[in-house]
């Protein structure tokens, strides 16, 4: 970690190598002296992760295990570099798969308009709106402050995490930069979600001032600034307390349970489906290519075959 400190490299690059340094590569491998660390030890490494790597024993995800196979290799590769190793065992390893092999659901337009009426009584209402408009990932969200609102649209510049473990010095709830390229995406508004933004605003103001100076203005992140999704005494929602509070709508709601993140899913099903075009999509969500967009999000529904055939047939016609 130190030898990278001169390097130049974003602070989303520093945090997550961190990140993985501290979370998983320390706490499993780290005790290997550098000169023994084995292809098979990485391999079991990575076994165990997606064992029982995430947070509280859980499977970790395939992309995070690729990306401490990807610090690994980098590590490696600069002892290679400096004299510490003749060969770089990361070489001899197969990188991790990204495939979680999870099925990703997405709700009809029935099915997000029933919850959305469940969720307008909810104190949070222009958050899930928010969600099921836009996309934006549940770490988005939460790093969301108004000055990031732009009239009809929304810049999105940072993200508010939870690491997988404690790490030492760093807070556990952090926020870091959403992109590599420290440059924001735009993200544009309908009015109805702007309208439930407006009103959101004006109940977050009446409870700063019902709380006056116990109000925490930096959110309880140390960072001072106007934040959106946040509780009644301003400190900003902790990202698993935000996934509960989605759970326990969608049950109320009785719609198909889904993750948070199965919002931003069912925003992509829904704007293809009504003929949003692709790229469009892909600038909002902030993916970076299309073919990644298409793999992950296009799947077959009867809905959208039937109506294609139907569109076809007109054609033929």
């Amino acid at each position: 970690m130190p030898s990278r400190e001169t390097a130049d490299l974003s602070e989303t690059t520093r945090d997550m190598d961190r990140t993985v340094v501290e979370a998983w590569v320390v706490p499993w491998i780290g005790e290997v002296p550098l000169q023994k660390v084995s292809a098979r030890d990485l391999d079991r490494l990575y076994r165990e992760l997606r064992t029982r790597g995430g947070r509280g024993g859980r499977p970790l995800r395939g992309k995070s295990v690729r990306n401490v196979h990807v610090t690994m290799h980098k590590a490696l590769h600069d002892a290679v570099r400096r004299g510490h190793l003749v060969v770089n065992v990361a070489d001899a390893v197969d990188p991790p798969t990204r495939d979680d092999s999870i099925e990703r659901t997405a709700w009809t337009r029935e099915q997000v308009r029933r919850f959305l009426e469940v969720a307008g009584g909810d104190r949070l209402h222009a958050v899930w709106k928010l969600a099921l408009a836009t996309g934006l990932r549940r770490g988005e969200l939460i790093g969301l402050r108004w000055d990031d609102l732009d009239g009809g649209a929304v810049h999105v510049r940072r993200q508010v995490l939870v690491r997988p473990r404690a790490v030492r010095g760093q807070r556990r709830v952090y926020v870091r930069q959403t992109l590599k390229n420290r440059r924001a995406r735009r993200v544009r508004l309908d009015e109805r979600t702007v309208s439930e933004l407006r009103r959101w605003k004006a109940e977050q103001n009446e409870e700063r001032l019902a709380f006056g100076a116990a109000w925490k203005s930096d959110g309880g992140l140390g960072i001072e600034a106007e934040w959106i999704v946040t509780e009644p005494d301003g400190a900003v929602v902790h990202p698993d307390t935000l996934l509960g509070r989605w759970r326990r709508l969608v049950r109320v709601a009785g719609v198909p349970a889904i993750p948070l993140h199965g919002a931003r899913h069912s925003y992509v099903e829904l704007a293809l489906s009504s003929g949003v075009r692709l790229d469009v999509v892909i600038r909002a969500i902030g993916h970076s290519s299309a073919a990644f967009t298409a793999d992950q999000y296009s799947h077959d529904s009867d809905e959208a075959a039937t109506e294609a055939a139907e569109r076809v047939a007109r054609a033929i016609e």
